[in-house]
């Protein structure tokens, strides 16, 4: 999915751009179940074709890459909700949903409420499929016959279909920086690469444990990277802890638009650590889930995750893959995150009763992680 402002002066310079300050382009290019390690720039193997992902490396190393970024969510459409409002997606009811599927077609309460205000009513959407199933690349013209109405296609793709998958969204990124650069708008261009959430079956989440569905790092950890020559510096990784919804912040904040008073953004403005005017800042992260009843907060090092019951207590930074449970060594600290928590929960709606969770297979059509 690729969200862009329309060029409002296509014969404006990049030096007459940086000369006058002008507010800036936005290209905001999301994935779909793209693994934390599947782009070589977050240590991805090469394919048997080469290098999978270049042109995302080269804005990554052109810019600014976050390495403790998160999506909002492990599931899709409530992420969506969190990007386009700028707000936690629990604030609505139709991002209780697991994800929204065709069923919810002509609903009237799990949509967005036509009077919130929206991200897409600043810019233009552009939808693209990648790397998301069906597992087909352009070369793959025969797919679409074989799955028919089998939409999850169990029985089709592999490790080098999705490489080749993610291959063909890079190229296509990379079309969109070169025609930037041709028409002279890509110095005072915010170029933003994310994805919607963590991995699914063929992706890399490595060193993180889940993916897709999971509050473990796997599942919400993801790539973030921003390219703006005008602003922000280049080859800098940042440590910044940041949601979907801070980046909504970030781009209202960059081209000087006001959030509407009736609706404040729980998304934080990130644009002073884009631009190096400060460093890094405190930011807990806080998920929640029907699917296993999962709940999250991550607070620095630290994280408490509650899965299907069990709670745990994880020192993030020394263990990514979540193996070593320090919840009876470090009571205190426990106690502290969870009423944190749910002090935080408290101030949301509850997960209603008739939230769906819509699994896409099980262990029965594949082994699980």
């Amino acid at each position: 999915m690729l969200y862009c402002t329309p060029m409002s002066d296509a014969t404006s310079s990049d030096a007459a751009s940086r000369r006058t300050g002008a507010r800036p382009d936005i290209v905001f290019i999301m994935a779909d179940d793209l693994g934390y390690a599947d782009l070589g720039c977050y240590g991805g193997r090469q394919a048997s074709f080469g290098a999978v992902s270049p042109h995302i490396d080269a804005l990554a190393a052109q810019g600014m890459r976050f390495t403790r970024g998160c999506a909002n969510s492990p599931v899709c459409s409530p992420t969506r909700f969190a990007l386009m409002t700028g707000r936690w997606q629990y604030r609505l009811r139709g991002a209780a949903e697991e994800p929204i599927n065709s069923r919810s077609r002509g609903s009237s309460t799990l949509g967005l409420p036509p009077q919130h205000p929206t991200l897409a009513s600043l810019l233009l959407s552009l939808h693209y499929t990648a790397p998301h199933w069906p597992w087909e690349t352009r070369d793959d013209a025969h797919v679409p016959a074989q799955i028919g109405s089998r939409p999850f296609h169990l029985d089709g793709g592999n490790i080098h279909t999705y490489r080749r998958m993610i291959h063909h969204m890079d190229e296509g990124i990379g079309c969109v920086v070169q025609t930037l650069r041709e028409v002279g708008r890509l110095d005072n261009t915010l170029l933003v690469f994310t994805s919607d959430k963590g991995g699914e079956r063929y992706s890399d989440n490595w060193p993180l444990v889940g993916g897709k569905m999971d509050l473990t790092e796997g599942g919400i950890r993801v790539p973030w990277i921003a390219h703006w020559p005008a602003r922000v510096p280049v080859g800098v990784v940042s440590d910044q802890h940041c949601l979907t919804m801070d980046w909504t912040a970030t781009l209202i904040a960059a081209v000087g638009a006001v959030p509407a008073a009736d609706y404040p953004l729980d998304g934080l403005s990130l644009l002073p650590v884009l631009t190096r005017a400060q460093p890094a800042f405190a930011r807990p992260m806080r998920w929640r889930m029907k699917h296993r009843n999962q709940r999250a907060l991550r607070d620095g090092r630290w994280k408490n995750l509650t899965d299907d019951g069990n709670e745990y207590l994880f020192d993030v930074e020394a263990d990514e893959r979540e193996r070593a449970n320090l919840a009876a060594r470090e009571p205190e600290r426990l106690l502290a995150m969870r009423l944190a928590w749910h002090a935080w929960n408290e101030a949301m709606p509850p997960i209603p009763d008739d939230a769906t969770v819509s699994l896409g297979y099980s262990v029965a059509d594949m082994p699980q992680r």
